[in-house]
């Protein structure tokens, strides 16, 4: 199956930008504005500047792969330039005390922590329409319920019933999002699929609901084959405003903080 040429072999459409850590990163010359992540190689394998204001990026991994671990290191560099960040916490499993450690401005950010489909998404669509924010991450979109289904008895909602609420309410943010300046970080887990071999993930149905929203899909690998065993690589699965198909090494959450992507950590 073909893929997009890596960032390097689009010379003819790209310009280079260096990074505050001195790495060189080549970025289309007619990419969007885009909220900074802080880290050269996640821009270098986007072929952006960061996370692209009007669109939404999708990052998906299996349970425990650090998907939240590296939000929190992209929230952090977003406030530490100054920006406003909205975490909505659909599975109200976030550790606050845990994360306020890791984010030094962590008190600055806007956390809610609810999973009826119908009301985070609004409070989503009122963020982004008002441009209250840069960055808004939805964490995960899986744990999202619709109103019925949280009110109805068991066994009564019908099949389907939660994509297409889905589906409705993404659409409508879809529009804000695009004439907004703010960028939407949507986060998934990756389940184990029992019709294929062992290791095999597949996303969950609520990924596939809002798929068709999105500009850019970055996927957590654990282990690859080309890699050494229990490292944790992030790749560019799909990127409509750029260069697809690169993968880049996600360090620890001290690595993210102390050295960015594409630092060398001392020791």
């Amino acid at each position: 199956m073909e893929t997009r040429p890596h960032v390097t072999r689009l010379d003819p459409l790209l310009f280079d930008r260096e990074s505050p850590t001195g790495h060189t990163y080549a970025v289309a010359a007619s990419a969007p504005a885009a909220v900074p992540t802080g880290l050269p190689l996640l821009n270098g394998a986007l072929g952006l500047d960061g996370l692209p204001r009007g669109h939404m990026v999708e990052l998906l991994g299996p349970p425990q792969s650090g998907k939240t671990t590296l939000c929190l290191a992209l929230i952090s560099s977003v406030l530490a330039q100054g920006g406003s960040v909205a975490f909505l916490d659909a599975s109200q499993q976030l550790d606050v005390l845990a994360s306020a450690g890791q984010v030094p401005r962590f008190r600055d950010m806007l956390v809610t922590q609810c999973n009826e489909l119908e009301e985070s998404l609004e409070i989503a669509r009122i963020l982004v329409a008002h441009q209250a924010v840069d960055l808004l991450v939805l964490d995960p979109i899986s744990s999202l319920v619709p109103r019925a289904e949280l009110d109805a008895p068991m066994h009564s909602g019908g099949l389907g019933t939660p994509s297409i609420f889905l589906r409705d309410a993404f659409h409508r943010l879809h529009l804000a999002l695009s004439k907004s300046t703010c960028s939407l970080l949507a986060v998934d887990v990756l389940r184990d699929c029992d019709e294929h071999p062992v290791g095999t993930m597949e996303t969950t149905a609520a990924t596939r609901t809002i798929t068709p929203f999105s500009s850019i899909r970055l996927q957590i690998r654990v282990d690859p084959p080309t890699t050494l065993p229990g490292s944790r690589y992030l790749r560019v699965v799909k990127n409509h405003l750029g260069s697809a198909g690169s993968t880049i090494p996600l360090p620890t959450m001290a690595i993210l903080h102390d050295h960015p992507m594409g630092a060398t950590p001392h020791g």
